[in-house]
């Protein structure tokens, strides 16, 4: 049951996440695709804005912060499931969704803070700045919180723990020990 309701909201949220994509493509009339020039240009010859953080500094921050063993699972998954088709959708999707990574980089550049010389970049930051709301800010941070420790950390390292069993026989259990160590010497500050 539990697993249905799981797949559900997996594919509602993936088709609410297409539709929004192909809306703020057509809407912005595919600024994902005409920005590609520009970001070369920038990537080549990068303005000096006086900014704390160059807008390729933003992008390969937030490329950074995209790509991770999630997807790379995920994609192992779908493959599995899917076959040769989920390649074909996974495109599609990555084509469309490109726009909302463009806004998320775009409202982090553009609400980044000017005079301060630290960074400010998280998004229930510019969220906060944008919306001139802290409610709805702390409702995304929340929400963050909580698909870090279910999606983030739960499936990284549920992929450590099966590749340690499935490479050198090493009990899960040993691998989610040494996680949780090396998780805690870094946040004592170790």
């Amino acid at each position: 049951m539990l697993t249905q309701i799981a797949a559900g909201f997996g594919t509602v949220t993936t088709g609410v996440l297409m539709l929004y994509g192909l809306y703020a493509t057509v809407k912005t009339k595919g600024i994902a695709f005409r920005a590609f020039p520009a970001m070369f240009r920038q990537i080549k010859h990068p303005q000096q804005t006086g900014r704390t953080v160059s807008p390729f500094r933003a992008f390969a921050t937030s490329l950074g912060g995209t790509i991770g063993v999630g997807n790379l699972t995920g994609v192992s998954v779908a493959i599995a499931l899917g076959g040769p088709g989920a390649v074909f959708w996974m495109w599609i999707s990555a084509l469309l969704c490109m726009t909302i990574k463009y806004f998320e980089v775009y409202l982090a550049v553009k609400h980044q803070p000017e005079t301060e010389t630290q960074y400010a970049f998280a998004p229930m930051e510019y969220l906060k700045k944008a919306t001139e709301n802290k409610g709805f800010a702390g409702l995304f941070a929340l929400c963050g919180v909580f698909s870090a420790l279910a999606m983030g950390s739960m499936i990284q390292t549920n992929a450590a723990c099966s590749a340690g069993e499935t490479a050198f026989a090493l009990p899960g259990i040993v691998t989610g020990v040494v996680f949780a160590v090396g998780v805690a010497v870094f946040l004592s500050g170790g």
